[in-house]
């Protein structure tokens, strides 16, 4: 409303006709709003079309009271709240209850407390930022009231669960999905293993363990191990794992590509805390575990269908036998799996589990991707270049003895001359160094 006078302000509203009004209300407009829609003025009988409200929680349920009679039209309502003052007996009624031709709603950032007061059938945009800890059955329990919802986005603080079980919830017209949220032990996987989305076309899902306090950690199995609302497993034609790792955290995500340009992506924040606090560290034996449920999450969407697969990113998770013997059986099983796999895309850190798992073995006649074509190995500045290209180029020309050979290796390296690639390998398909 800005600084308009309530005449001004009634005299703008007769000029705008009966179309319906956008209107923001912040906390110093609130005196002269409740001015202007007394009998005398003219708001009182407009309708609003688009509301965007930032009050303390009682002034908004004084908001939705004096409007009561003018939100036929409304489709935009978007309302920061904070309502640590908030007086329990002010409204008990569901707010902007008449609003039945809603369809964005956009609530921040008390949201787990004002929740249950509104109920939305139509909805079809939903934005929720949480910055107090939210229950995913709440959660939940609100997306089944608007099962028409075409784009969600939930940014959660906290993320909590509770013993109490919770149906799925069919969104059937959903086309994009956003989730960002701390989560306290599985809280995001009940979140979005109870959410089925036949049509979505653009999912992102990021997650990072919620701690207590320092020393503790929660969240060891981040990725689902059923994904019933993504139903499109079996057009899933490219796969990628990819880990970034900066001195703080390590980040894992699971990319996938289904259709022209639709897309899905879960990343998953690991952040060691020890003695008592966070510091640089190496390995941490817990990381495997991550690495492993990154990876069973993409076996779980039957990659024998998938064209490309991508393993990249700087894995701190090969710096003892033990881990690459961890490694080099999930990567194996991954593999084993993608009997149409044409192209794989390898960070140096992935690469002796894949040849490992590629070489074919004297015991056993079945060759791991019989129609694997091409192969792109990216190396790190300051890894053994020469060991990893000769470590690629054995598993390739073994691969050629029983006739599955390789056509096009790529080898990007800022360190090693094309020329001495070509020495090693003495492959003859198409090999470039970048």
């Amino acid at each position: 409303m800005g600084a308009l006078s309530v005449p001004l302000l009634s005299l703008s509203l007769k000029r705008c006709g009966s179309a319906p009004i956008q209107l923001n209300i912040e906390e110093d407009d609130y005196d002269r709003f409740a001015a202007a829609v007394s009998p005398t003025v003219a708001l009182q009988r407009k309708e609003y079309g688009t509301l965007w409200i930032d009050l303390e929680w009682d002034n908004v349920a004084l908001v939705s009271q004096l409007t009561s009679e003018s939100v036929s039209h409304l489709r935009v309502l978007s309302i920061i709240v904070n309502s640590v003052n908030r007086d329990p007996a002010t409204s008990t009624h569901l707010l902007f209850s008449r609003a039945l031709a809603l369809r964005e709603l956009s609530l921040s950032p008390d949201t787990p407390t004002i929740l249950d007061s509104f109920r939305f059938p139509n909805l079809t945009t939903l934005s929720l930022i949480c910055a107090a800890p939210i229950n995913q059955t709440k959660v939940l329990e609100f997306l089944r009231i608007s099962p028409g919802l075409k784009r969600v986005a939930l940014a959660f603080q906290h993320l909590t669960t509770d013993e109490k079980p919770s149906p799925p919830v069919l969104l059937q017209s959903l086309r994009q999905l956003r989730i960002c949220a701390a989560t306290s032990g599985d809280s995001h996987l009940q979140l979005v293993t109870k959410l089925t989305c036949p049509v979505a076309e653009d999912v992102s899902i990021s997650v990072h363990p919620a701690y207590a306090g320092f020393g503790s950690f929660t969240a060891l199995v981040p990725f689902p191990s059923s994904w019933g609302f993504f139903p499109h497993s079996s057009q899933v034609h490219a796969m990628e794992l990819h880990v970034k790792k900066s001195r703080a955290e390590t980040i894992y995500s699971v990319r996938l590509l289904y259709g022209e340009a639709s897309r899905f992506e879960i990343s998953f924040n690991f952040v060691p805390y020890r003695g008592g606090g966070m510091f640089p560290i190496g390995f941490d034996p817990r990381e495997l575990s991550v690495l492993q449920a990154a990876v069973r999450s993409l076996r779980v969407l039957s990659p024998n269908g998938v064209a490309r697969l991508s393993i990249i990113g700087v894995d701190p998770s090969v710096t003892s036998p033990p881990v690459v013997s961890g490694v080099f059986s999930s990567i194996r099983e991954l593999l084993a799996d993608a009997e149409n796999l044409g192209s794989l895309v390898l960070s140096n850190g992935y690469l002796t589990a894949a040849c490992l798992a590629l070489t074919p073995q004297p015991t056993s006649p079945t060759i791991i991707c019989p129609s694997l074509n091409s192969i792109e190995l990216l190396l790190s500045p300051g890894w053994d270049s020469e060991n990893s290209v000769a470590e690629l180029a054995g598993m390739c020309e073994a691969r050629a003895a029983v006739g599955h050979g390789i056509r096009n290796v790529t080898v990007t390296s800022p360190q090693v001359p094309e020329t001495r690639i070509q020495q090693q390998t003495g492959w003859s398909g198409d090999i470039s160094a970048i």
